[in-house]
């Protein structure tokens, strides 16, 4: 029965960070709880793009006897963890761009395309101040999956400050 409970557990904790570890995109047309999944669970938890938010990512946590705030709190921290792996990856992809549209020499570029990932990585923490949780929802299972995130307008004024420096 052990055996049983840890390989259904190590399922269920590769699909809960399947769906965790998603990037948000527009693609997802249907959704189920990665805990219950026979049961529906609304598009955002599963990646699915939420109108008016520039950069999302989904958290969750287990059901826990300290409550419902502890539960907000650890699902947040969860979302943020993923959010700022995004944040990094769409500023490397973005400052990249911009410095090989303004340099031709390769040893400039490779030098230029170091810096500016070190200063992303430095930025990128700043970042998170701005989030906020943007949706809760509790699964059937007891399970809370949040939506930490920023809405458009302000990722775009972040995204430009950053390039502007």
């Amino acid at each position: 029965m052990k055996k049983l409970y840890i390989v259904s557990t190590g399922i269920f904790l590769t699909l809960l960070s399947a769906c965790s570890s998603s990037k948000i995109t527009l693609d997802v047309k249907e959704c189920n709880y990665p805990d219950s999944p026979s049961v529906s669970a609304p598009l955002w938890v599963c990646g699915a793009k939420v109108e008016g938010v520039g950069i999302a990512a989904v958290g969750s946590t287990k059901k826990s006897a300290a409550g419902y705030s502890f539960m907000q709190q650890q699902a947040a921290a969860d979302a943020r963890v993923l959010l700022a792996q995004q944040i990094k990856s769409d500023l490397n992809a973005k400052v990249a761009s911009n410095t090989a549209t303004s340099t031709s020499n390769t040893t400039e570029q490779e030098s230029i395309n170091s810096s500016s990932s070190l200063d992303v990585s430095q930025v990128t923490v700043q970042s998170l101040a701005g989030t906020r949780i943007l949706k809760t929802v509790t699964s059937p299972a007891g399970y809370l999956y949040v939506l930490v995130g920023f809405d458009q307008a302000t990722y775009d004024d972040y995204v430009n400050k950053v390039l502007k420096k």
